[in-house]
């Protein structure tokens, strides 16, 4: 199985920001299919890890986004205001360990198309394209490798940007 994985940790974190603020096409199919390698996260994957780049990708119109804090959630609010998500057609999935931000996050934007999942595994099931902004390393390992974790929702042509 080939996974796909892109990490701006720490002093880093602003990169996965900026990145969400001006290259609109990040979620678009043509944005991967050009790409000739494969980021690994660090926090979920050893450096020893080697994976082969996807060349047929199927993106859906959702895009997921787990981590609905304080950097997560002017990011997710970034995907909506630019048209990136939250369009009829192309929902914005969310999920946080916290779930009550998750519900204050979707009345802020009350008409934007965000739908609330109930783990993070669904959140990346229901998405080709999903973005973790996860407060620390550790709630990072919490959340990829719980049971019903971002892990858990991985298969074949799945993206995962943790920020």
């Amino acid at each position: 199985m080939t996974i796909h994985t892109i990490n701006f940790c720490g002093k880093h974190a602003v990169l996965c920001l900026l990145l969400l603020t001006f290259v609109k096409g990040f979620s678009n199919p043509s944005f991967f299919a050009k790409q000739s390698r494969v980021f690994l996260s660090s926090r979920t994957l050893d450096d020893s890890s080697q994976f082969n780049r996807r060349t047929n990708l199927n993106m859906s119109n959702a895009v997921g986004f787990i981590g609905i804090g304080i950097m997560g959630e002017g990011m997710a609010g970034r995907l909506l205001s630019e048209g990136i998500a939250g369009t009829p057609d192309k929902p914005l999935i969310i999920w946080n360990r916290t779930g009550q931000k998750c519900i204050d996050f979707k009345e802020k934007y009350p008409e934007k198309n965000v739908e609330i999942k109930q783990t993070a595994k669904e959140v990346v099931e229901s998405s080709d394209v999903c973005y973790c902004m996860l407060s620390t390393p550790e709630a990072s390992r919490a959340v990829f490798e719980a049971k019903d974790g971002v892990l858990a929702g991985i298969k074949e042509g799945k993206y995962i940007v943790d920020c």
